[in-house]
């Protein structure tokens, strides 16, 4: 290694809180950005799967079955979950829903956790229903409207008590869920891949129950997927490839190819020619 600090995991999500940028891998700890742009871990009292809540205005983060948030400059402890949690969304400390690692479905409101959906069973009591035997593993949607994606792959709309498969449009048949986002309006917009006719890259719109057609999707190569989406609060779309390319939607619902800039946040530290440069697992 031959800058300081860094990150000795692989992060799959980051974030801002307070202009603070951070960055989360699989399990805890946390990683934290100093202002002189020097990676360092944050360590907090609990271990274990590490996950945070995407619609919430200031980011809640879930360390097991312990829920954080980032107050006063320190993490703060807020909740702690009957069960350890996969997947998180919420729109505030007291408000939140999370599927277990079982796959139950719990809803917070206030200090009290209630359970949604039972964890899985085995046989599937109603055709209409989710099917219980496909647990819900990963959690997306905006403060109006939450939905659910299954061991299966499957789309489901989760309400009060139940969730329901989402009827998706005949162009969308098969369609996998890479990544989603939530606008202002409540709209969720949800990125993947449909199996209709060929293997293609489609947007979808979700309001609810009801599921549309998206738009059109940036051109990418063959070699190229979309895999990351996010919503900014000024109506703007940000898509990413896995080639490492990101494109902007403007207000006009025209995609712009966006350059990076890829310099190095520090000055890279020359090591002595006697000594052997860092390693991290």
């Amino acid at each position: 290694r031959s800058q300081r600090g860094g990150i000795a995991c692989m992060v799959h999500s980051a974030f801002r809180v307070d202009g603070e940028l951070w960055a989360m891998c699989d399990r805890a700890p946390l990683f934290h950005q100093t202002k002189t742009g020097v990676w360092s871990a944050e360590p907090l009292p609990n271990r274990g799967r590490a996950r945070w809540a995407q619609i919430s205005a200031r980011p809640l983060l879930s360390i097991g079955r312990h829920l954080y948030q980032r107050t006063h400059g320190s993490w703060e402890r807020v909740s702690t979950a009957p069960a350890r949690i996969r997947s998180l969304l919420a729109s505030g400390p007291r408000h939140a829903i999370a599927v277990s690692l079982r796959g139950e479905v719990l809803r917070l409101s206030g200090r009290r956790w209630k359970s949604v959906i039972a964890a899985p069973a085995r046989r599937q009591k109603r055709r209409t229903r989710h099917n219980p035997s496909d647990p819900i593993r990963s959690l997306f949607g905006s403060s109006q409207w939450t939905y659910g994606t299954t061991e299966s792959g499957q789309i489901v709309h989760i309400g009060s008590t139940r969730a329901r498969p989402l009827k998706l449009p005949r162009a969308a048949s098969g369609f996998v869920r890479h990544s989603s986002c939530a606008l202002s309006s409540g709209e969720v917009l949800a990125v993947g891949t449909t199996t209709a006719t060929t293997m293609r890259h489609q947007l979808l719109s979700l309001r609810g129950a009801s599921v549309t057609d998206g738009g059109e999707l940036p051109s990418i190569n063959e070699r190229e997927s979309f895999h990351m989406i996010h919503c900014s609060a000024n109506g703007k779309i940000l898509i990413a490839t896995t080639g490492g390319r990101v494109f902007v939607r403007d207000l006009a619902k025209t995609w712009h190819l966006r350059p990076l800039d890829t310099t190095p946040p520090i000055e890279t530290m020359v090591a002595r020619p006697s000594s052997r440069p860092a390693q991290t697992r």
